[in-house]
């Protein structure tokens, strides 16, 4: 019952968010706007993969049964979904802003948000196929690990084309000044 209510409230408060930010209130530019919610959504998918797939083995480690290893592998393979799930909204629904090459701009990103959902997909599968056999599920985390390893370098490559376009002097300026977006640089 607490869930449900909390799950509501976070519900509520995120649509008032997003009504306020969709408003242009904020005082963003929607260059602004754009590199701040997609960088942070791109930055914090790579973040929790990467967190995901590295805390893994203590997880099972700390499990005090199989059951609980069995668990902790599935828990983790099912926040890799639910992660790259809502990557994916986000990036796909935050609007373009208006620059020369925008077309490649939005190839970029599209790039991006498929190999993001491709990703998802291809974990749920694997989890979906193992059942609840540890070996199989040994073979699940097998296969996340190397499709989110390919799925990174994608995203790290479509980053580095998006850098190379010519884009408007204000997108430039907000990519080069978003926190995210710096962060996707590291890479």
């Amino acid at each position: 019952m607490a869930r449900g209510l909390l799950a509501v409230a976070a519900v509520t408060v995120g649509l008032l968010a997003a009504g306020c930010s969709a408003s242009g209130d904020d005082g963003l530019s929607d260059s602004q706007r754009w590199a701040g919610e997609v960088c942070a959504a791109a930055a914090g998918w790579r973040t929790d993969v990467g967190n995901a797939i590295d805390d893994l083995p203590d997880r099972v480690l700390a499990a005090g049964s199989l059951d609980e290893a069995v668990a902790a592998v599935d828990g983790t393979l099912d926040e890799l979904v639910e992660r790259s799930r809502a990557a994916v909204v986000t990036i796909r629904t935050t609007p373009l802003p208006e620059t020369e090459a925008r077309r490649a701009l939005e190839a970029e990103v599209d790039e991006v948000s498929t190999a993001i959902d491709d990703m998802g997909t291809t974990v749920e599968r694997a989890r979906d196929a193992a059942g609840e056999g540890l070996s199989e599920l040994v073979s699940a985390v097998g296969e996340a690990v190397s499709v989110a390893g390919g799925t990174l370098t994608t995203v790290t490559e479509s980053w580095d084309e998006i850098d190379h376009l010519d884009l408007t002097a204000e997108l430039e300026n907000a990519i080069a000044e978003d926190p995210g977006c710096q962060d996707l640089r590291r890479a």
